[in-house]
């Protein structure tokens, strides 16, 4: 998880310290608090930490590290792409290559790489950056409405063209693009006129490994998973959801998280029901990995909201009910209410683990401040019931945002 006093010192994106140099805060399930060191090797779960006191220790099944002294960044609003798995990636898109997209991440320039994407497995690509307001799903992006089974373009001059996006750039060499619209036409356009590109959603396809998978978080606000990781000669080595081996300096690297199908995000389970009854017809429903808008769900932090990399946005009064299939050590979460909600606003959560109400700080009442943790012991537990309670009668409560919800096993 994520200690709010790591967002309180300022974020030296322009001169990062050594790896060498660093120390991180590393959760793993044998503790509840972090152990704060310096990572010395990381290979799937076990990392191997030298603590302040020159201490050596190997933690098995650390879950999630973050850097210290570095505030969590939000997501990038420059030129980017937007993976199926979720990445979002700052960089420039170079070109294509037999149905690639090739693609020069900015965190990544010494040497520089380019990733190879296929479109299949790309929701979005920007060439310039983001208009505000911009959802973080592209399904939800209003320009690309109504284009059904097509890739959609959106030009620099607010034109928006669809049709099927060709595997080459053109053979005369001049890097232009080729779209064949639904006459049979092609429209050969410069990259210059293109703002954003919204890959053809039923070709989408997305890879779901059965083992861990690492969420890395760089310093430029991009979001990368990868498979088979590993620490190696400053360079976190490791196999992206579409398939392609790269390499990212650790000093790049800001946060890690770790999840696997035994210690899942709570958000990669299906409640089992969900109930539902609004203060007001028309209140907000509840929304999962976004806000009802379409933007990024935000914790409170002690001085700027903290973007959430999962989780939910849940109004009052909201129950979800999950089945938990496998026996886990405890539930994580940090809470806190919008960050837009009113000063004086409050709600009560209750959570309930096969039916008992388990105990919560202030008996659940939840205020306006900075995000709080809630570690919940799951020993035996296999109903968990989360639960938004308006705080008193006639009090509409406001919208609570769970961030990183996961299970430790």
């Amino acid at each position: 998880m994520v200690p709010l006093s790591a967002h309180t010192v300022q974020d030296r994106q322009n001169g990062l310290a050594a790896a060498s140099d660093s120390y991180w805060f590393v959760w793993h399930p044998g503790e509840l608090a972090p152990q704060r060191g310096k990572i010395k090797q990381l290979e799937g779960g076990e990392v191997r930490v030298w603590t302040p006191e020159g201490l050596e220790r190997v933690l098995r099944g650390a879950y999630h590290w973050h850097r210290e002294q570095f505030r969590l960044p939000p997501f990038p609003t420059g030129p980017q792409i937007i993976t199926t798995a979720g990445d979002r990636l700052a960089g420039s898109v170079e070109g294509l290559e037999t149905g690639r997209l090739l693609f020069q991440p900015s965190a990544v320039q010494q040497p520089p790489q380019t990733w190879r994407l296929p479109f299949s497995a790309v929701q979005a690509a920007w060439l310039v950056g983001l208009p505000a307001d911009t959802p973080v799903d592209p399904a939800l992006y209003s320009w690309a409405e109504g284009y059904k089974n097509r890739d959609t373009l959106r030009l620099r001059n607010g034109d928006i063209l669809a049709g099927v996006l060709l595997e080459e750039t053109d053979a005369r060499g001049d890097h232009t693009w080729q779209l064949q619209i639904p006459s049979g036409q092609i429209q050969r356009l410069a990259p210059e006129q293109i703002a954003a590109i919204r890959f053809n959603p039923a070709l989408a396809r997305r890879r779901l490994p059965k083992e861990p998978i690492l969420l890395v978080v760089l310093h430029d606000g991009s979001r990368v998973h990868l498979t088979r990781f590993r620490l190696e000669d400053d360079q976190l080595h490791g196999v992206t959801l579409w398939n392609e081996a790269v390499a990212i300096p650790w000093s790049k690297v800001v946060l890690g998280s770790m999840t696997s199908p035994v210690a899942p995000r709570l958000t990669d389970l299906a409640p089992a029901k969900m109930e539902r009854q609004p203060y007001l017809e028309g209140s907000p429903p509840p929304s999962f990995q976004r806000r009802h808008n379409g933007l990024e769900l935000q914790l409170v932090g002690r001085t700027a909201p903290i973007t959430v990399d999962w989780g939910f946005a849940l109004p009052p009064w909201t129950a979800l009910h999950y089945e938990l299939k496998q026996p886990y050590r405890r539930l994580e979460t940090w809470v806190s209410l919008a960050p837009e909600a009113a000063p004086t606003s409050r709600v009560r959560l209750r959570i309930l683990c096969d039916g008992k109400e388990v105990a919560l700080p202030q008996e659940g009442l939840l205020t306006s401040g900075p995000a709080q943790l809630l570690q919940i012991p799951l020993d035996n537990v296999r109903r968990l019931t989360l639960i938004v309670d308006f705080p008193s009668r006639g009090e509409p409560g406001a919208v609570t945002i769970w961030g990183w919800p996961r299970l430790i096993p």
